[in-house]
């Protein structure tokens, strides 16, 4: 089942628009909504792992390609605004969406004297 998930989430989180529920997936699935937890927990997998693996990686490409804005790329995803999207990207990578698209494309330029990357918050030690 997550497989069969994981494949409905990709495929909404392409066309754009946001991600289904769950309840919406165990109707497409055409399985009680019950067994759909049940049968996600048994396979040691959730809902919101999936959901969260799926946008990260969607959320990536796009930005990697570089044809969508942030904000073209929140919407798309379906995220209440730009601002639950960044919060949500760094929760990911650690790293706001415009640093990490701009370290994607000159990664070398994004890195300290040590040759760890920088991060989007500086230390403020």
């Amino acid at each position: 089942l997550p497989q069969q998930v994981s494949a409905l989430l990709y495929a909404a989180a392409r066309q754009g628009g946001g991600i289904p529920t769950q309840a919406a997936l165990a109707a497409s699935l055409d399985i009680p909504f019950s067994t759909f937890r049940r049968q996600l927990a048994e396979a040691g997998a959730s809902f919101r792992q999936l959901r969260e693996a799926c946008l990260k990686d969607v959320a990536q490409r796009l930005l990697r390609n570089g044809n969508m804005t942030v904000t073209e790329t929140a919407i798309h995803l379906g995220f209440a605004d730009t601002a639950a999207f960044r919060h949500a990207f760094v929760r990911w990578t650690g790293q706001s969406p415009r640093l990490w698209q701009q370290h994607q494309a000159h990664p070398t330029q994004y890195l300290s004297n040590n040759g760890a990357p920088f991060t989007s918050r500086p230390n403020r030690n």
